[in-house]
């Protein structure tokens, strides 16, 4: 009888509330709030009467109509002195903002917090907030904001990034696991894995490779080589790895020196105890001379700094997939809605060197083609950063 009644008052209610309408999202906020304030008076989660009047009101104009929920203008942050690379995830992220409707103003750490915007969002914050200015404006971090994070656990830019986390409003990680580490202990976490934009126009097809240090020692074949215009086999550079020094990394590669010698190699290894690689510094390859590099590349290796299984997702999903290299890493988490060996080859440290011999061979090339044409139908079908960063959205107001 009670599931009888149950499920009449549940079909009503979803008729007058429509599923993912601003409507039923203020009712669920409402109700959450108040619940907390009944059953949870002890918890660190209460609330008084007066700041559930406050929190319908302030919230009240975002849920007027059953439409799903729209918004109007964010402010998207990055440390002008940090990493290239966040700068390339920075804009990624401002393409999906844009994607989803809204207008995003493009910000640093010395531009200062936008006014009048709904969120403000940072990405990197253990650079943001360290670099230049971007001291000052950790003490004013406003209400809104939400920083989006890409450390593992077992780097000291994860442990600054912790004592971000209770002055914020939300957490978006680019990595699954940890977003599910960080889920377990933290109650506004979302996972924004980085996928792609039309709108997103720094990685293109690079048909001369600029000249620079990077590059003057490359002959005019892989300078003057179109990747759109030729097939995978045809690439003139097997094998490309570009990163940061490790003691597992030197360890790997010079127990391994003997295999590589025998193929066609890029390999990039910067010391990063002299600081970041900002834009535009010429001790790393620019974001065009990066990619025309993979883009001239069968296989884009990936090897593990240290013994975390961390799923990089910009080196295997930017770099990798968006250039359709055939991304060969080491065992991965999970990063869904990508799999391993049907999106990109994953296997033991071990047996690297005989995986990428096998998919250089003839008989492997026909299986290292339908990888890279998975991995680019996921990327493009399946993992549109509009998407992530609707869903990520949403999540904001079911908390």
């Amino acid at each position: 009888i009670h599931w009888k009644i149950s499920r009449r008052i549940y079909i009503l209610f979803d008729r007058l509330l429509p599923y993912q309408s601003r409507r039923r999202a203020l009712v669920a906020e409402i109700l959450k709030t108040t619940r907390k304030r009944l059953f949870d008076s002890g918890s660190e989660y209460n609330i008084s009467p007066s700041k559930i009047r406050k929190l319908i009101k302030s919230r009240r104009k975002l849920f007027l109509s059953k439409n799903d929920i729209k918004y109007n203008k964010v402010a998207v942050y990055v440390s002008s002195d940090g990493n290239f690379f966040y700068k390339e995830i920075f804009e990624l992220i401002c393409c999906g903002f844009e994607d989803i409707g809204l207008h995003v103003v493009r910000c640093s750490q010395n531009t200062g917090y936008v006014p009048c915007v709904d969120w403000h969002v940072v990405v990197a914050p253990h650079e943001f907030f360290y670099f230049g200015n971007g001291q000052i404006r950790e003490h004013e971090i406003p209400e809104n904001t939400i920083i989006i994070t890409s450390d593992q656990r077992d780097t000291p830019w994860f442990e600054t990034c912790k004592r971000y986390f209770e002055k914020v409003y939300a957490v978006w990680d680019i990595n699954y696991q940890m977003y599910r580490f960080l889920k377990r202990k933290y109650r506004y976490v979302s996972y924004l894995p980085l996928g792609y934009s039309d709108r997103f126009v720094w990685y293109y097809n690079i048909k001369t490779l600029p000249n620079n240090k990077f590059t003057c020692f490359l002959g005019s074949s892989i300078i003057n080589f179109s990747s759109s215009e030729r097939e995978w086999e045809d690439r003139p550079i097997d094998i490309a790895f570009f990163c940061t020094k490790s003691d597992k990394r030197d360890l790997y590669f010079s127990m391994n020196a003997h295999f590589f010698s025998r193929y066609r190699c890029y390999f990039i290894f910067k010391d990063l105890s002299g600081g970041p690689f900002p834009a535009g510094s010429s001790s790393i390859p620019d974001t065009d001379t990066l990619n025309g590099i993979i883009q001239r590349s069968k296989i884009l290796l990936n090897i593990h700094r240290g013994a975390e299984k961390y799923f990089e997702p910009h080196r295997i999903v930017m770099n990798g997939m968006w250039n359709k290299a055939l991304v060969i890493s080491e065992y991965c988490n999970d990063q869904p809605p990508f799999k391993s060996n049907r999106d990109y080859v994953s296997c033991h440290n071990s047996r690297v060197t005989e995986e990428i011999e096998f998919f250089l061979s003839p008989d492997g090339t026909r299986h290292a083609k339908k990888i890279i044409e998975n991995a680019y139908a996921t990327l493009t079908q399946k993992c549109c950063m509009k998407d992530a960063i609707k869903r990520s959205i949403r999540e904001l107001y079911s908390f």
